[in-house]
């Protein structure tokens, strides 16, 4: 079968939006994008030291009588010495397993060696995700000399169950999140998570980003205060916009922060609580959440103790360039 792969063009937006939630159902997911969602992933910038539009990085697959049949694309995230092309493939169910995944993983490593160039040779690695049940696409990256890195799961919790009391520990009070607050709120975070794996550094204008396209609402999420100091935060996709963007009446806690001097109170319960009262009085019937399954502070744990269960596995695959 003969494909073509082209760098996205605006007159590819309608198939490629409609070949990305044809993957998605196939796949059983239900988050499903709008045409905003999918003009703010090709808008979204690399870090801010990367001076590349992102569509560069955005690529498509058409086939003879069949059109636009899949869609990749790479985003870098981190800083020296800890680069990663973070990729993401959707190819519609009707034309895998004809060589369409491979073709376009080969497009996105040459773009990692072009990037490496562009930092005189500095390391990158290639990152792609899969579920578990996702057999074709792991067996490709395994085919791609990409290895498993790290697991993590999809949680839900379904709100028509009990949601335990809200108990604040002392001293500290939850708020809703401010605008004025948002540089504070990206720093704090940051801090929480530098010590978590894989995590890479995130420039304060990418934050800004999720927070502008509706990945993040301030009205729906909770900042944890001790005095002027924020000690943590559940940073939350809630209300009507993000029900139609996932397809279902389910709310999602995108960020869920503690900061170490703060941890082992109680306080990440409480802003999780927090956030499922506040997803059922705007009405949702669920709310999701990941996870890494061997996160160290326990998280997994303390999802399940509020009524969260797992309800899909995804396998975290890694290239690193130039190969060791």
């Amino acid at each position: 079968m003969s494909c073509s792969i082209h760098t996205y063009r605006e007159s590819d937006f309608d198939s490629v939006l409609e070949a990305i939630n044809a993957a998605a159902r196939a796949d059983g997911d239900f988050l499903l994008f709008s045409e905003a969602d999918l003009r703010a992933r090709l808008a979204t910038p690399h870090g801010v030291d990367w001076p590349i539009d992102p569509q560069e990085d955005s690529f498509v697959a058409e086939v003879a009588r069949g059109g636009v049949v899949a869609y990749a694309d790479g985003q870098v995230r981190g800083g020296p010495g800890a680069w990663m092309y973070r990729t993401w493939c959707f190819i519609r169910p009707e034309f895998r397993g004809r060589g369409i995944g491979r073709a376009l993983l080969e497009r996105l490593w040459a773009r990692v060696q072009e990037l490496a160039a562009l930092r005189g040779g500095q390391s990158i690695i290639l990152g792609a995700r899969a579920r578990n049940t996702q057999h074709d696409a792991l067996a490709l990256y395994q085919q791609f000399s990409m290895r498993p890195a790290r697991y993590f799961f999809e949680m839900n919790c379904d709100l028509s169950a009990a949601i335990p009391a809200l108990q604040v520990p002392p001293g500290l009070r939850l708020e809703t999140w401010a605008e004025r607050d948002d540089r504070a709120v990206w720093a704090a975070s940051e801090e929480a998570f530098a010590d978590h794996w894989g995590t890479k550094p995130e420039p304060f204008e990418l934050f800004e980003h999720r927070v502008a396209s509706g990945r993040m609402n301030r009205q729906c999420s909770y900042i944890a205060w001790d005095g002027d100091e924020i000690a943590g935060g559940a940073l939350n996709e809630m209300g009507l916009a993000a029900a139609r963007r996932r397809g279902q009446d389910q709310g999602w806690v995108g960020v869920l922060f503690v900061r170490r001097a703060w941890r082992k109170r109680g306080l990440g319960r409480a802003l999780l609580v927090a956030s499922l009262l506040q997803a059922r009085e705007v009405g949702h019937r669920a709310v999701g959440l990941n996870v890494d399954a061997e996160n160290p502070t326990g998280a997994v744990r303390l999802y399940e103790s509020v009524g969260f269960s797992v309800a899909a596995t995804f396998i975290a695959y890694h290239r690193l360039y130039p190969e060791q």
